[in-house]
C-alpha cells in the first residue's frame, strides 16, 4: 500500500496514513510499526497528530478522529463526498481540511463540527499552510492563492475576526 503522509504527536510517536484504511503507529522512531485500523477501507491522504489526538482524511469526504493515540476512532461528519487531501492545524487549535472540488472545511477546536466553504473556481487543493492569523496559502491545480478565513467563514469566525 502507498504510504501517503507521516506526522509525530510531540510525545515520541510517529503515525503514517496509507491506502485501504490503514494507519500505522511507531513508538520507537520507526524501528517497528503497529497497524491501526480506523473503520474505513478507503485511502487516507493526510494525518495530523498532537498529544493523544489523531486526525486522518481521505476519499469520499471521510475524516476520522482518535482521542486515544489511534486505539479507537470516530467519524467526523463532513456532509461531502469529495476527496480530502490535507489537514492544517491552526494556531488557535482549529483545523482546516482542503480537498477536491474547491472544498475547504473548518473544524472547530473541539473537533466535533465542520463548516464548509467552496472556492469559486471549484479547483482541487492539495495542501494549505497558515501564513498569518486567519490567512491560508492554498496550493493545488489552481496554483497558489491566499484565502482569508474571516471572509470564507464569516459566521463561524466572527469573534476572532474583529
Amino acid at each position: 500500500y502507498h504510504l501517503n503522509a507521516i506526522t509525530d504527536n510531540g510525545q515520541g510517536e510517529l503515525f503514517i496514513a496509507a491506502e485501504s484504511g490503514y494507519v500505522y503507529r511507531s513508538g520507537d522512531d520507526g524501528a517497528s510499526w503497529e497497524t491501526l485500523k480506523p473503520p474505513y477501507d478507503g485511502s487516507f491522504f493526510d494525518i495530523v497528530a498532537y498529544g493523544d489526538n489523531i486526525i486522518v482524511t481521505g476519499l469520499r469526504g471521510h475524516v476520522f478522529i482518535s482521542r486515544d493515540r489511534g486505539d479507537t476512532w470516530k467519524p467526523l461528519p463532513t456532509g461531502i463526498q469529495t476527496a480530502l487531501t490535507a489537514i492544517t492545524r491552526l494556531q488557535n487549535n482549529q483545523l482546516v481540511i482542503v480537498g477536491h472540488a474547491g472544498v475547504v472545511l473548518l473544524v472547530d477546536g473541539s473537533m466535533n463540527t465542520t463548516s464548509l466553504y467552496r472556492l469559486s473556481s471549484r479547483s482541487a487543493t492539495s495542501d494549505a499552510a497558515e501564513i498569518s492569523a486567519n490567512q491560508l496559502m492554498l496550493v493545488g491545480e489552481h496554483g497558489a492563492s491566499v484565502l482569508n478565513l474571516c471572509d470564507a467563514f464569516t459566521e463561524v469566525l466572527s469573534e476572532g475576526c474583529k
